[in-house]
């Protein structure tokens, strides 16, 4: 299925954009938090993320 090329938004999208931008900041640096609190490498980030929130979470 093909979406169209150009489609019309009847208000801006900008607040959610930004709430859910604000959000992945802060799971992320919580996360970071929690990483060097338990003092585990870096490459341990998706392993805490899937252990919180679940192993169909992404990090791409």
């Amino acid at each position: 299925m093909r979406l169209p090329a150009d489609f019309r938004l009847q208000a801006s999208m900008l607040p959610q954009v930004l709430a859910s931008s604000t959000s992945k900041q802060a799971v992320t640096a919580e996360l970071e938090m929690l990483r060097v609190a338990l003092s585990y490498p870096r490459e341990m980030r998706p392993r805490l993320l899937w252990r919180a929130l679940g192993a169909g979470v992404t990090t791409k």
